[in-house]
């Protein structure tokens, strides 16, 4: 179990497929994710005189679920919508964007190796 993991998230897996044609689309897969922690920061970057403000969050899973990879989408709670094309995508995270609610994976990790003390996948991204 993972610590503070009582929240639930809504994870559209991107996969490719490739029709007879050789035309490349993306298709979104729907998993329900439960006993997860969403953990969003806001940060503020320095260089020199300029300041840049920016917010993170990062989803911890545990590991008997899906694993998120980079370029998938993660909704904070249950989402009972669908994904059918990267409009569906961005509008989602647009969407959900005032109250840090959805973003695109950009990082992901596997601790749910033998051996990691709390084994769970975390999976990274920026608004």
């Amino acid at each position: 179990m993972i610590p503070f993991g009582h929240e639930k998230v809504t994870l559209f897996k991107r996969t490719e497929t490739t029709n007879e044609q050789g035309k490349k689309t993306a298709v979104y897969t729907k998993y329900a994710l439960t006993e997860c922690s969403w953990i969003a920061v806001k940060q503020l970057t320095r260089d020199g005189e300029a300041h840049t403000y920016g917010s993170s969050i990062t989803v911890r899973v545990p590991p008997e679920q899906t694993k998120p990879d980079a370029g998938d989408l993660m909704v904070h709670g249950e989402y009972a919508g669908t994904v059918t094309s990267g409009s569906d995508y961005q509008r989602i995270i647009e969407e959900k964007r005032a109250e840090e609610g959805a973003f695109e994976v950009q990082s992901a990790k596997n601790g749910a190796m033998d051996g990691f003390p709390l084994p769970h996948y975390k999976a990274t991204g920026w608004l």
